[in-house]
């Protein structure tokens, strides 16, 4: 699982890097080609397509374990102590945000920055998923100490159930068909969205720590499984390059091609994700002391890297350098930074920790 949680978290540095060419390309004619906002909008979509929806499958796997070791009372209070870089993010993020907002106010350009694109990064937060996650922790810990949910879903879910998660987008289509609020852009059909949407392949996660055959079933390299997955992303492709306005948009086109699209999202968000986990498992096949390393700070990573893409991206999107090559440079070097990060804040923090159980001695 090491392997996968390192190429998550190195897909999430990719996914807001390339966001720099797309946001704004008009700020980027003086210096670049606009060409480029295209081909990186491919690369943003096409990671879209797994990127939260893996991330949920394995916080599933790892709470589905934690449970079984810990009281679920235990586990949350272990969950909300030890995740003390949490209390260093938001500040992190704020800091190097505004930094980089002054300064772009001393050259008398916003760039990319646009203001509608500050409202989203400061009210529809970043770090959304951690809300998201809690209250699947609730979910997941009440169902399995309360019910008996989660024990029939370790024995009776089977390969050919995970299909139905294909189906997921267009149950909220119909969802918000019946309830037009869903579809509406504030803060409550997004939280709701992310709730219903991700729930799903959460308790998949869940399921899989217990099911050794679903795990193998969903790894097992299949290349009939692979063209179906692969034709399903590109149909799905497809439909958002030739009706883009469909994603987002309540009231044109009519509701059977929102339909339809939802549904190529759907079966295209899984094909994706089976795609990237039988790749990271054939990647890395073998265990090692870099690969446990990666691994185990790949979640700071994911916490850290985003305040600084927002540096890297307003600077490298403003000098005139080859494109790919400040995009591979800033996508290394954001990587590298949160990976020291992640040491020297575990570090100190670690260091404070020994100190204050030995004043209580």
């Amino acid at each position: 699982m090491d392997g996968v949680r390192v190429t998550f978290a190195f897909m999430g540095i990719m996914f807001h890097m390339a966001f720099w060419y797309i946001l704004n390309p008009q700020e980027l004619i003086a210096v670049k080609t606009i060409d480029y906002s295209k081909v990186f909008y491919w690369v943003t979509e096409v990671i879209r397509l797994f990127r939260m929806d893996s991330f949920f499958l394995i916080a599933g796997f790892f709470t589905a374990m934690g449970m079984v070791k810990l009281d679920f009372s235990v586990f949350i209070k272990v969950r909300v102590t030890k995740l003390y870089i949490l209390n260093l993010v938001p500040i992190l993020f704020v800091v190097t945000t505004l930094v980089s907002y002054f300064i772009q106010l001393r050259i008398g350009s916003l760039g990319p920055l646009s203001e509608g694109y500050w409202d989203s990064i400061l009210f529809m937060h970043h770090l959304w998923f951690l809300e998201v996650l809690f209250v699947y922790y609730v979910v997941y810990g009440f169902l399995s100490k309360k019910t008996n949910v989660m024990h029939f879903l370790q024995y009776k879910v089977q390969t050919v159930h995970v299909l139905l998660l294909g189906f997921i987008y267009l149950v909220w289509a119909f969802l918000a068909k019946v309830f037009p609020l869903l579809w509406a852009d504030n803060f409550f059909g997004d939280t709701i969205f992310r709730l219903f949407i991700y729930l799903p392949y959460f308790m998949l996660g869940a399921t899989m720590y217990f099911n050794k055959e679903l795990v193998d079933s969903f790894m097992k390299l299949s290349w009939v499984r692979i063209l179906i997955s692969t034709m399903l992303i590109i149909v799905y492709l497809y439909f958002i390059d030739e009706r883009y306005g469909v994603i987002g948009v309540y009231d044109e086109p009519d509701f059977t091609v929102k339909l339809i699209t939802y549904l190529a999202q759907g079966f295209a968000s899984l094909g994706s994700v089976y795609l990237i986990f039988l790749a990271s498992s054939r990647i890395f096949k073998s265990e090692s002391r870099l690969l446990k390393y990666l691994g185990d700070r790949s979640y700071t990573v994911y916490l850290l890297h985003f305040p600084l893409c927002l540096i890297f991206g307003y600077f490298f999107t403003r000098v005139n350098l080859d494109t790919r090559f400040e995009y591979i440079c800033s996508v290394i070097s954001v990587y590298i930074i949160t990976l020291l990060m992640h040491d020297v804040i575990v570090k100190q923090t670690h260091s404070k920790v020994i100190a204050l159980k030995s004043s209580e001695a």
